[in-house]
């Protein structure tokens, strides 16, 4: 089977961006629109080459209809070329004239150039140990299914050790709340709603324990109650309308929780600011007596033990033990509370490698019942490859966990190691198996879109792209891989939209402003492209990749000004971060050398 189908334009669209914005001045952006409207209909035969130029004069109405076009002495076309060109204008007409009414002109010479087709990349097909495993998740991961769904439909990873059943079992984890914080809203709203929310959060504990289809489905519903503001308004409001509510306390304990875990961030302790920690201590003490009174009022309200045993790691070891004693009484066979022991066993918490293997041991005995458990006994193995700053040395413990029990972050671990040292297919699969239980990880889903585009799938690649930038909007990283693979899949113009979210972080600006610029060039949007690259010379005057943009820009219309960017070129040229600058500057090398 094909690793890239036919149609690739057929995929997920993404979103278009029309003129740069870098285009200021009236007359190079109408310009630039009527070379676009031309390029966007002309089929190039193959006899016209790259870097080849072509003046065509256009005699235009009112309106934008053309109304006579003729080759300008000096194309450096062939018949063929020349009459390729001519029809592409007569099917863009009428041209672009709306917006354009203060510089149109009834004559005026626009110049063309053979846009630069990508060099294909031919994909690569997986060795046999990983075909069919491959082609049943690309499969999968084409599909329109939720995260629990798509989970289940997974494969195994090849070659685990794993129970029949507990990769199945790890997908209960990813079910969806069985309420959204607006569903919460709108119930409060109603006669009843406290009430009935009452109830509803008392059958899913109570479901918890008798029904092995709904373990854990209790804690994924208080999940909704996060550190955002509007959680806490809400739960502040369903206890105002249930005061006696053990789930209503839950749910604003566990949202003041959440805001402490969030404003402590996540470096070591020693690292934090004292302002950070003071405000975690200050939405702690708010968070402690909520949950207490509602493990008071429930005592088989397990998340509310849970998350005081976390505090309690964090805060006050009294907090944790007793907290901990009282989920153990209740809660024995919880994912949750026993990767809360699991974690209190880590070194970095007070624990010990004895003591995380007791506590594997302790969750191995009981993850016979309930398989999910599984995943936590595979922590102890991993957990020194945690520690380390080479990915490429922390393989083969990450791999042996993985293999034990389906560990999502060992097996994204084992995947990015193999990435780094060159073991594309393996990494892909272990990757992949990482998705498939955290299927939000905007890291694993970049790193996997990554492999892809290397090994020729823009496809895949793109969809996963798309899902990283979704998860993470604000990052230009983000934002700059998706244009990278939408490129690839789709085409330059397609790529310009991402480009210019990439352009809004200040540590992705300069580099997807080059791309951005290179997507005008490689088409052959002449005015376009010089426009661009003046800007971003501008406003990053070292960057040899704007020179060089320029540089052909103008010679290819013998714009004399081309030596002028030549020299800043050969100036700032830096071939560590830009290689393949190589042949052209020893072009230029040569032509300086030979002048006179």
């Amino acid at each position: 089977m094909a690793w890239v189908l036919a149609g690739i334009a057929a995929a997920s669209a993404v979103p278009v961006a029309q003129a740069p914005p870098t285009i200021k001045d009236p007359q190079v952006s109408y310009t630039a629109a009527l070379q676009a409207a031309v390029l966007a209909r002309w089929q190039v035969p193959a006899s016209v080459r790259a870097g080849d130029m072509c003046a065509i004069k256009l005699t235009l109405l009112p309106g934008g209809e053309v109304f006579s076009a003729t080759v300008q002495p000096g194309c450096e076309f062939d018949v063929q070329g020349r009459e390729a060109l001519l029809a592409a204008v007569r099917q863009a007409s009428p041209l672009p004239y709306r917006g354009h009414e203060a510089v149109f002109q009834r004559e005026t010479v626009v110049r063309f150039v053979r846009p630069v087709a990508p060099a294909p990349i031919a994909p690569i097909k997986p060795p046999a140990q990983f075909q069919e495993h491959l082609l049943q998740v690309r499969a999968i991961e084409a599909q329109p299914l939720d995260e629990e769904a798509r989970c289940r439909a997974y494969p195994d990873l090849p070659g685990s050790e794993w129970p029949e059943g507990a990769g199945k079992a790890r997908c209960l984890l990813l079910r969806a709340p069985i309420l959204s914080l607006d569903d919460i809203d709108t119930q409060l709203g109603t006669s009843k709603g406290a009430a009935d929310l009452d109830r509803r959060f008392r059958a899913l504990m109570q479901a918890h324990y008798d029904d092995p289809a709904q373990r854990e489905q209790i804690f994924i519903a208080y999940s909704i109650f996060d550190a955002d503001p509007k959680a806490e308004r809400v739960a502040r409001r369903w206890l105002e309308q249930s005061p006696g509510s053990a789930f209503a306390r839950m749910a604003l304990g566990d949202a003041y929780a959440r805001q402490g875990w969030k404003a402590r961030g996540t470096q070591w302790a020693s690292e934090t600011p004292d302002a950070q920690m003071e405000r975690m201590g200050s939405l702690f003490q708010r968070a402690v007596p909520l949950l207490a009174e509602a493990l008071e009022k429930e005592a088989r309200l397990s998340p509310a033990c849970e998350q005081l045993a976390a505090i309690g790691r964090m805060s006050s070891d009294q907090l944790q033990r007793w907290a901990m004693g009282e989920c153990l009484k209740v809660d024995a066979q919880s994912f949750f509370v026993l990767e809360e022991v699991m974690t209190q066993a880590e070194p970095r918490w007070g624990g010990s490698a004895d003591a995380m293997r007791a506590a594997a041991a302790l969750i191995a005995a009981r993850a016979q019942q309930s398989p999910v458990l599984l995943t936590l006994t595979a922590v102890p193995i991993g957990y020194e490859a945690d520690m380390a700053d080479d990915w490429s040395e922390i393989v083969p413990d990450t791999v042996a966990a993985s293999l034990k029990a389906p560990n999502a972050g060992y097996m994204a671990r084992a995947g990015r190691g193999m990435y780094a040292q060159g073991d594309r297919w393996r990494g892909l699969a272990y990757v992949s198996q990482a998705l498939r239980f955290h299927p939000g990880d905007d890291d694993e889903l970049a790193l996997r879109a990554e492999i892809l585009l290397e090994l020729g799938d823009a496809e895949w690649a793109l969809r996963d792209a798309q899902r990283a930038a979704a998860v993470a909007p604000a990052s230009g990283r983000r934002h700059y891989l998706l244009a990278r693979v939408a490129r690839r899949a789709l085409g330059e113009r397609e790529a310009r939209a991402p480009l210019l979210q990439a352009m809004e972080d200040a540590d992705t600006r300069e580099r997807a402003y080059e791309l951005y610029c290179q997507t005008y060039s490689m088409l052959g949007e002449l005015a376009a492209a010089e426009a661009c690259t003046q800007a971003l010379v501008a406003e990053f005057p070292r960057n040899a990749e704007g020179w060089r943009m320029m540089a052909w820009v103008r010679g290819v219309q013998d714009d004399p000004a081309q030596a002028l960017a030549v020299e800043q070129f050969m100036k700032y040229q830096d071939l560590d971060r830009w290689p393949h600058h190589a042949r052209d500057l020893e072009r230029y090398r040569r032509l300086k050398s030979a002048q006179p």
